[in-house]
């Protein structure tokens, strides 16, 4: 398999004061993730793209440059906001105090992530056949793993090439086993609050980026016509069990919930 393309991305809105969660905090983070010894495409405000270049050196990278308003998704804001504003939606929504709930931004975010990753496909800038959505936050779960290597090892690589026609999610099963175990998932999963397919990190090959975005975006259209908005994950899980052939999953074992153990299990 030729390199894998790792595309990451972050952007300032403010989150401190919706969950608590600082962006010094994230620039931390963000600093590690771009340690990553892979090429990567990264999307930020060009008052980042500075601190990106200085965080990655002398590995391959491809910055671009995107304001805010720019980005793909941000044209539902206005509907979104629309949406988290009906006292109809807050009433029905699991947990409506959740960022997912309150923030329009977050979402727009969320969802873009996909997008991002088509637009690396279609620039390939580094010959790649297979993509790695990475969250710039995601270091946090880098445990011991060895930052010289390179990634994802190839071991990992091999195995990447095994499903490179699938969508790599990450899913939880002892948490959820009525969700990871169920056949189908109702609409009414768009409002639920516990997230059994991780969203921070995913792999698509280059032949199937169109695809998924197309299925993301067929599930947040549903959404914003039922007046529901909700997070990236909750679309995911929609999705795993409505066109499951479409997924391959790497299922969380070690019951710490949240964890991703998929970043460190692909550097080996």
């Amino acid at each position: 398999m030729k390199d894998v393309t790792v595309v990451s991305s972050l952007y300032n809105i403010n989150r401190e004061n919706l969950d608590g969660r600082k962006w010094e905090e994230y620039l931390e983070w963000f600093v590690k993730t771009l340690q990553v010894k892979a090429p990567m495409v990264v999307f930020v405000e060009e008052d980042m793209v500075d601190f990106v270049k200085d965080a990655r050196g002398d590995r391959p990278t491809e910055v671009i440059p995107m304001p805010l308003e720019e980005i793909p998704y941000y044209h539902l804001k206005d509907e979104m906001d629309s949406v988290m504003n009906l006292k109809e939606y807050t009433d029905k929504v699991s947990d409506s105090k959740r960022i997912e709930c309150k923030s329009s931004l977050y979402n727009i975010i969320q969802y873009s992530k996909f997008k991002w990753a088509e637009i690396a496909v279609e620039k390939n800038f580094f010959d790649s056949d297979y993509y790695l959505w990475m969250d710039a936050g995601l270091s946090r779960f880098f445990y011991d793993m060895d930052m010289d290597k390179n990634y994802p090892g190839e071991n990992a690589k091999t195995q990447l090439e095994l499903v490179d026609d699938k969508v790599l999610i990450q899913v939880f099963e002892s948490f959820y086993p009525d969700l990871f175990n169920a056949k189908t998932l109702s609409e009414d999963y768009l409002l639920d609050n516990r997230s059994f397919v991780m969203g921070g990190m995913f792999g698509v090959g280059a032949a199937k980026i169109k695809e998924l975005c197309s299925k993301v975006d067929e599930v947040l259209q549903l959404m914003l016509s039922k007046n529901i908005v909700n997070n990236e994950q909750i679309a995911l899980g929609y999705l795993y069990k409505k066109y499951p052939d479409m997924f391959v999953e790497f299922i969380n074992d070690a019951r710490i919930h949240r964890s991703y153990e998929l970043i460190v299990e692909l550097s080996e």
